[in-house]
């Protein structure tokens, strides 16, 4: 089994309208992603990436 590839972390800074609209998409979501998986999905869809298959996401504990 190969050793699971992990990317160099991205730092990036929101005001607080931009945060909120960022919250107000990932709220419309069947199911509501992390901070960070939205940030990529939006980035994707700006991009024009949005027919690259996301990565599958582990359930996490309610």
């Amino acid at each position: 089994m190969s050793p699971k590839r992990i990317s160099p972390p991205a730092q990036v800074r929101f005001d607080d309208q931009l945060r909120a609209r960022v919250n107000d998409w990932r709220r419309q979501q069947d199911k509501i992603p992390t901070l960070a998986e939205a940030v990529r999905a939006l980035v994707r869809m700006g991009l024009g990436a949005a027919d690259v298959p996301e990565p599958k996401r582990k359930e996490r504990a309610a």
